[in-house]
C-alpha cells in the first residue's frame, strides 16, 4: 500500500508538515518495501481551494492512507468521499509510518481543522473598486470587492 505523508522536507527523517494543502511537499510511501517519491504540493499556491486541489493530486497517485498534521474540511471531505482514511501525526515522518504499519494510529472522523479561506487569515468588506459600494474579501481588512449598485457610484 502507499500512503502520502506532508513532509517538510525530502526525507523520511524530516517533519510532518502540520498543514495538509498549503505543505510543500508529500512524501508518497510505498509500505512493502519503504521506497518513496517526492511529489511537490503545486496547490499550495492557490489562494483558495488548495485542500481539494492537494486531495485531488493525492489520490491522483493511487494511496491507501494520508497523514498530516492537520485536515481542513475541505481535503476531509474529498478523502472521506473517496474512503481514504486520514490519519494527524506531530513529528518525524519516518514515526508515523511506524505508528501506522502497527496500528498505533487512529483515523479520524472529521475535519481536525477550522475552515480556511485563501492564503491570509484576515478579510473585511471595503468599499468597491468602480461603481457602487463594494462588499469584497480584501486582506488585511482592506476591500477590493465588486462594485453594488444602480451603475452610479453611492456616496
Amino acid at each position: 500500500m502507499k500512503v502520502a505523508v506532508t513532509s517538510v522536507s525530502d526525507s523520511l527523517d524530516s517533519a510532518v508538515d502540520a498543514r495538509f494543502g498549503r505543505c510543500n511537499r508529500f512524501l508518497i510511501i510505498n509500505l512493502n518495501d519503504m521506497s518513496f517519491d517526492v511529489l511537490q504540493n503545486q496547490a499550495q499556491y492557490e489562494g483558495h481551494g488548495a485542500g481539494i486541489s492537494a486531495a485531488q493530486a493525492i489520490i491522483n497517485q493511487g494511496v491507501g492512507a494520508v497523514i498530516a498534521g492537520s485536515f481542513g474540511p475541505n481535503a476531509f471531505r474529498i478523502f472521506d468521499s473517496a474512503n481514504i482514511p486520514m490519519y494527524t501525526f506531530s513529528g518525524r515522518v519516518s514515526d508515523a509510518i511506524y505508528k501506522l504499519k502497527n496500528n498505533q494510529l487512529r483515523p479520524i472522523n472529521s475535519p481536525t481543522d477550522g475552515s480556511h479561506s485563501g492564503l491570509t487569515s484576515s478579510y473585511g468588506v471595503g468599499r468597491g473598486a468602480g461603481r457602487g459600494a463594494g462588499r469584497g474579501a480584501g486582506r488585511g481588512g482592506r476591500g477590493a470587492g465588486q462594485g453594488m449598485g444602480g451603475g452610479r457610484r453611492r456616496f
